[in-house]
């Protein structure tokens, strides 16, 4: 037996996989960013730094330099120059390179230490002859100022080199990173839409059923409902308890019919006799009868005419539910059984003063259909047209073929459906005033639709409006019936 899975853990799964590759695409563009920032942490922390350590002994060692070449210049302009007057400036700014090389000289490279160190040696034997020492180490001051230089501009390039190296690196990473997250993102989608097919057919088409069953029971319709399994535990539930509710509802249908079937055949009895007894009365078999007698007969006659319809109706609703044969009658001229069904109902229409008409397009068709349940069909759509029709207005019925059935149209002239009515006419026992007509049973249209649909054919509202309903009753030909009706 397959196992069902609880809904709670099938949205889980499902929203965990979209959230983690909802993280999934952040977090690779977070992680390029992280790395790029280190790449310039390592330029401004490191290389900056020993830049700076750097720079400043090579600002030390240039101030050396500089004093030394204003000693100098002394020197030449006044030979007998008092040491006194140059000496300290130099020895100043010997002192100043001595510090800066104590606390830089970890972070700067040796190239630019050694000739830093040999600008503190050699001006620290400047004493009291100092034009004369200034004289013998200018030769050196000029091969340290050059190698300074050097390795100063060799340090500019180093610096620059590395930040082109991280900067190389910096864009491959968001490259790199744009890639990953524009994959991530593509393949967010594509899982978000793998994922919501996988979970609307898990989800939408067992609750799409479960609803379409719902809507079949509320309709009447108790046949055996389907139980899904292999799906969401939830589902599976609501599937067992509409096949449980269908079940009960089936047997409650059920014995609704077989009471309604035994109620209706034990009044079919009685009321035949009822009405055979007021046919004797009012013929006179048992005597005259004055006219306010016949009058009173002629009300009982007409209230027991309506029972016997309705428990005719009731009859024959369950005879058609519980699948007994139809009374079929091979090559029937329906054009003569509309004409009786509206003969009979004539003289109703008569006393509403509502005209009723037959209207027949090409010959008469030849049909295999139970003649007495047809007529009845069609006098009831008849007297429902007459019942809801103004006086003076006219009832048309009019019978046309389309090559494989029968469409016989009855229209009315009344106000159209009631609201209650629009969505669905055909249930039973269900009923609304139309105009000055009260409610009924609600059992003339639900017949008419099961003898239609007994007969291989099906009724239908063609139109409701202010201006009239017009309902269609249609037949299949007696060539287009693949055999008899059940």
């Amino acid at each position: 037996m397959t196992r069902d899975t609880p809904l709670a853990a099938l949205l889980f799964r499902t929203h965990a996989a979209l959230v983690l590759l909802s993280i999934a695409a952040v977090a690779v563009p977070i992680v390029g960013l992280l790395y790029t920032r280190s790449l310039v942490s390592h330029i401004t922390d490191v290389e900056m730094r020993n830049l700076d350590a750097e720079e400043a002994i090579h600002r030390a060692a240039w101030q050396v330099e500089v004093a030394s070449r204003r000693a100098s210049r002394e020197c030449l302009v006044n030979p007998r120059v008092d040491p006194s007057s140059i000496v300290p400036d130099i020895v100043a700014a010997d002192r100043a390179l001595d510090v800066a090389l104590t606390r830089h000289q970890s972070r700067a490279k040796s190239r630019l230490l050694r000739p830093a160190r040999r600008y503190h040696d050699i001006v620290g034997g400047i004493g009291t002859n100092t034009c004369q020492v200034l004289s013998q180490i200018a030769a050196d001051r000029l091969a340290l100022d050059e190698e300074l230089t050097d390795a100063w501009i060799d340090q500019l390039r180093a610096l620059h080199g590395a930040i082109a190296v991280s900067e190389r690196q910096a864009r491959r990473t968001s490259a790199w990173s744009s890639v990953a997250a524009l994959l991530f993102g593509i393949g967010g989608v594509l899982a978000a839409a793998l994922i919501s097919q996988k979970a609307a057919h898990r989800l939408g088409r067992p609750l799409a059923d479960a609803s379409a069953t719902a809507v079949r029971l509320g309709r009447g319709d108790f046949s055996p409902v389907a139980v899904v399994s292999g799906g969401v535990r939830e589902i599976a539930e609501l599937s067992e308890a509409l096949a449980r509710m269908g079940r009960d509802l089936g047997a409650l249908d059920r014995m609704k019919q077989q009471l309604l079937a035994s109620v209706s055949h034990e009044l079919h009895t009685p009321l035949a006799k009822l009405r055979e007894a007021l046919s004797l009365l009012a013929d006179g078999t048992a005597g005259p009868l004055t006219p306010r007698q016949t009058r009173v007969v002629q009300l009982a006659r007409d209230a027991c005419e309506r029972e016997v319809r309705t428990v005719s109706a009731l009859l024959d609703i369950s005879r058609l539910q519980t699948g007994q044969a139809l009374r079929i009658q091979s090559a029937v001229a329906i054009d003569a059984v509309l004409q009786a069904a509206i003969d009979d109902e004539r003289p109703d229409a008569d006393e509403r003063q509502v005209a009723v008409t037959l209207a027949v397009e090409g010959e008469a068709p030849s049909l295999s259909v139970d003649v007495a349940l047809v007529e009845r069909t069609v006098a009831n759509l008849v007297r429902n047209a007459v019942s809801v029709s103004p006086p003076g207005s006219t009832v048309e019925v009019r019978r046309r073929t389309d090559g494989r059935s029968v469409r016989i149209e009855v229209t009315d002239c009344g106000p159209g459906l009631p609201a209650l009515l629009r969505g669905d006419p055909f249930q039973a026992f269900q009923s609304a005033a139309v105009g000055d007509r009260a409610a009924g049973l609600g059992l003339g249209l639900p017949l008419a639709r099961e003898v239609a649909r007994a007969h291989g054919g099906d009724l239908v509202v063609a139109y409701t409006g202010p201006g009239g309903t017009s309902f269609a009753f249609l037949l299949p030909l007696a060539e287009a019936q693949d055999g008899p009706p059940p």
